[in-house]
């Protein structure tokens, strides 16, 4: 019965994962190295 009681809210309720974050500097050095791998 407990287990049973928050069901119907539980049908409402999405979740969001994250693989992988980057910080601002991290994801200009990764720019700056996938533009250098496309110009060689």
């Amino acid at each position: 019965m407990v287990n049973g009681a928050p069901e119907e809210g539980m049908k409402q309720i999405h979740a969001l994962s994250i693989k992988k974050a980057l910080t601002s500097e991290q994801w200009e050095q990764q720019q700056e190295s996938e533009k250098s791998k496309s110009d060689a």
